[in-house]
């Protein structure tokens, strides 16, 4: 009879729970029933159902609602209209971001906005790259001051944001450096900018990287003159992984040009094959030769 009377008394309590978690789901403040914070099953954490059941009912959170210990996924699902699982995936390649306020990524939200960024191309942009809320600001801020130096318009800098908002995050430090060794190749201004536009990550690698693929191409056989041309026509290609990119690719070049013709090759001939998949890379060589 005890053990039926338990049971009784935990099922009472279950449905008493399970009462008050839709009460909640729909905003409902519950006081008075510590009992029921425990969750009944599963991990501590509370499931991102509570949002989305929110929204189900059409009830939008204001500033107010986004306080507490995951203010950031509830600030990622209302404001920026993400789903579940997209807020999981930012999450996942951005720890990180689940334990910032949702005033500091409202900050970076309206700092997007300042270059005429609407908030479906913020969404779009934090579900293609969720380092865009990087909590640097002092970064960001001093990236568009360099950019203005360095003789950008507000909307060159606008369009760079948009489409490459990431390089806003990189040190000033290593753009500038970047910048200089491309300045002492015999590279002016025009040409930085070109590159700028066309690669703005080649200004994210730093001096010790780009160096080191200079003398690797050096000891294939260019000449100094050649790989600044290679770098004025693809600079991307600087930007690619010299022990897990370049040299399996210029490998295959090798394999299937005469000898002694990789350098009239890779300077006169597409570069498509730079930047396709690994698995069609002899392919690509082999429709330009």
């Amino acid at each position: 009879m005890m053990g039926n009377s338990r049971l009784r008394a935990r099922g009472a309590r279950n449905r008493s729970c399970a009462f008050l978690g839709v009460l909640n789901a729909l905003g409902f403040a519950t006081l008075g029933f510590s009992a029921c914070t425990r969750p009944l099953t599963g991990p501590s954490r509370p499931a991102l159902a509570r949002p989305t059941a929110r929204r189900a009912f059409g009830v939008r959170m204001g500033a107010s609602d986004l306080e507490g210990p995951h203010d950031a996924e509830r600030f990622l699902l209302e404001s920026l209209d993400l789903t579940p699982a997209e807020v999981a995936k930012v999450f996942r390649v951005r720890p990180g971001l689940e334990r910032r306020t949702a005033e500091s990524l409202r900050t970076s939200v309206q700092w997007l906005k300042g270059f005429g960024i609407v908030d479906a191309d913020v969404s779009r942009m934090l579900r293609q790259n969720p380092n865009l809320f990087d909590n640097h600001p002092e970064k960001r801020d001093g990236m568009v001051k360099w950019l203005k130096e360095f003789g950008l318009s507000d909307l060159e800098i606008t369009k760079l944001v948009y489409k490459h908002v990431r390089f806003c995050f990189t040190s000033r430090d290593i753009a500038e450096a970047t910048a200089q060794w491309l300045t002492a190749l015999g590279l002016d201004k025009s040409s930085l900018r070109d590159i700028l536009e066309r690669a703005p990550s080649l200004f994210e690698i730093k001096t010790v990287s780009l160096k080191a693929k200079f003398s690797w191409l050096q000891g294939l056989g260019f000449s100094d003159a050649q790989i600044v041309r290679l770098i004025r026509k693809i600079p991307a290609m600087f930007t690619r992984s010299l022990d897990k990119n370049l040299k399996p690719r210029f490998a295959l070049v090798e394999q299937q040009v005469s000898a002694g013709k990789l350098v009239d090759f890779v300077t006169t001939r597409a570069s498509t094959w730079l930047f396709c998949k690994m698995a069609d890379c002899s392919d690509r060589i082999q429709s330009s030769l």
